[in-house]
């Protein structure tokens, strides 16, 4: 069960690994060997997504064993691209973002990562202000609380690793996968990832789990424990 598992986390854009340490915390308390490697921070920086992946390829490559992967918004992408290239034995995919050629017509999802991508803008690194993250990411918070949350947890990324996501063949895919989709997430709104959850045809237990309340915050809102066990559950109950 739990105990002999390595886990993986990826964390989004914008973000670095510390924004896992209350879940590497409460998993590593449950039992499993738990990482969060950064591919954004304040002393290094990927330029695009290839180097992001690489960052996760190089540290799984020195584990025991292969990890669960478990990623959230981007680092669900992220996640998705190493499960098909076999780096992990299953996935856990928190309101991922949408790999190449995945996508939807709703207001709130091309509003928001139409600004964040912005192909008018000539900066690379960027962080999105209090006013889009409360529209967008931190929509159960106050703008105040919002300001704290960004102080306490963001940094500027570069928005060529969003611009360089690529396809993912999803017939490659066999292993267990978890979807998990935020009912009031603006950003990667539940009916995407339910649209990423079906385009896997071949995998050999697959889940797509709801959390009415959640945003895309949903790894650090209220409740985010509710999440963790569950996962943790879902873990347990699959090997």
């Amino acid at each position: 069960m739990g105990k002999l598992e390595n886990i993986v986390f990826i964390h989004g854009f914008m973000n670095d690994g510390n924004i896992w340490r209350k879940w590497v915390s409460l998993l590593k308390k449950s039992g499993f060997k738990c990482a969060s490697p950064s591919w954004n921070g304040k002393t290094f920086q990927s330029c695009n997504f290839y180097e992001a992946l690489e960052v996760y390829m190089s540290y799984i490559k020195k584990l025991d064993s292969k990890p669960i992967i478990i990623g959230h918004s981007i680092g669900g992408a992220i996640a998705q691209k190493l499960l098909e290239k076999g780096y992990g034995k299953a996935g856990v995919f928190i309101n991922s973002g949408p790999t190449k050629g995945l996508s939807i017509l709703d207001k709130n999802f091309i509003l928001s990562n139409l600004e964040l991508i912005n192909p008018l803008s000539k900066r690379s690194n960027i962080l999105m202000g209090p006013r889009w993250y409360n529209k967008y990411v931190t929509n159960e918070m106050t703008y105040s609380q919002t300001v704290k949350f960004i102080n306490e947890n963001c940094l500027s990324a570069n928005r060529n690793v969003l611009k360089t996501i690529p396809k993912v063949n999803f017939e490659e895919v066999k292993y267990p996968l978890l979807f998990i989709a935020g009912g009031k997430d603006k950003s990667q709104p539940l009916k995407l990832n339910y649209k990423n959850f079906k385009a896997y045809k071949n995998s050999d237990k697959k889940e797509f789990k709801v959390f009415e309340n959640a945003t895309h915050n949903i790894i650090c809102q209220n409740g985010w424990e509710k999440v963790a066990n569950y996962i943790i559950n879902w873990i347990n109950e699959t090997f």
